[in-house]
């Protein structure tokens, strides 16, 4: 497959223009909405989209609030150098509505969570309070600022060290880790886009944690590769097996009921059974059986 790009030289850029691509390009991203204090105590409540988490032994959160037009420093910026304590409030659609309206150039003092209609948690550790609607909150102390730059747009870099996260009980499993699809969480694109994370916009990548590497594209037969049943996502999920399946896990593909059904209605017609082989086998990757797919694909090699 060959695709036409379109070039954009840094240096011929405006910062409007390159902020744009790169939020229009670097997405979707998770949403920071962070509670810091000032040195009188003044609550205030600001969303980040320049934001993750960087580092788990420590366990560390980034995010970046960039410098204002002048090089001025936003409220977050000012107050976290006055109290090096915040909390880190996920956002899902339930309150995203509520996280624009914290995201105002508010005059130093005003509180976001009064603006929005949010409701101030007490934390256990730290000074800010959380969110009590965000579905996660991660209560942090400063452990550096960087700073990259003087000018408006500069961002700087607020690591973050988590001493406690907060989760909903609606989003445990039994297990006592949290389920991603149970959250709802939002995130930003370019633009005035977000994005939701729905059950039909979710999907998985299923691996094999006691394997590291995968057969690679390589390793496939070419009729497998070389099919115009199987997709080329097809094959990157065949080639993400952690081996090629033995003779006898081929020989009992064999004996699926569906394959032997074909041998009898196509007898000698190979590219039918071919054909029909597979269809099973996609039918197999899409049902998450990957090395039951490869063994049964594989099949027709052995014809």
């Amino acid at each position: 497959m060959s695709q036409s790009f379109k070039t954009f030289d840094i240096s011929s850029l405006n910062n409007t223009q390159i902020e744009a691509i790169l939020k229009s390009t670097v997405a979707p991203r998770p949403i920071a909405l962070v509670s810091t204090v000032n040195k009188d105590g003044k609550v205030n409540l600001s969303p980040f989209s320049y934001f993750s988490f960087v580092s788990t032994t420590p366990p560390v959160l980034v995010f970046s609030p960039t410098l204002k037009e002048g090089g001025l420093e936003k409220n977050t910026l000012e107050n976290l150098r006055e109290v090096p304590e915040l909390v880190i409030n996920m956002v899902n659609y339930e309150i995203a509505d509520k996280m624009y309206l914290t995201s105002g150039e508010y005059d130093k003092g005003v509180d976001e969570f009064v603006k929005a209609e949010l409701t101030p948690e007490a934390s256990s550790v730290v000074t800010p309070p959380s969110v009590l609607e965000s579905p996660v909150s991660f209560e942090c102390k400063v452990d550096q600022i960087i700073s990259l730059g003087d000018q408006e747009g500069a961002g700087n870099l607020v690591l973050a060290r988590i001493l406690k996260i907060n989760i909903s009980e609606s989003a445990m499993e039994p297990s006592d880790l949290p389920n991603s699809s149970k959250l709802d969480l939002v995130g930003r694109l370019g633009d005035d886009y977000y994005c939701k994370t729905t059950p039909e916009a979710l999907f998985e990548l299923h691996k094999d944690y006691n394997n590291t590497t995968g057969i690679g594209i390589q390793s496939l037969s070419q009729s497998i590769r070389n099919s115009n049943i199987l997709s080329q996502k097809d094959l990157d999920m065949l080639a993400s097996s952690a081996s090629l399946p033995d003779s006898q896990k081929i020989d009992r593909a064999m004996n699926q009921d569906e394959v032997k059904e074909l041998f009898l209605e196509f007898e000698t017609e190979r590219d039918m059974i071919k054909d029909g082989i597979h269809k099973l086998g996609k039918s197999l990757i899409a049902a998450g059986k990957t090395e039951d797919a490869l063994a049964t694909l594989m099949i027709v090699d052995q014809i």
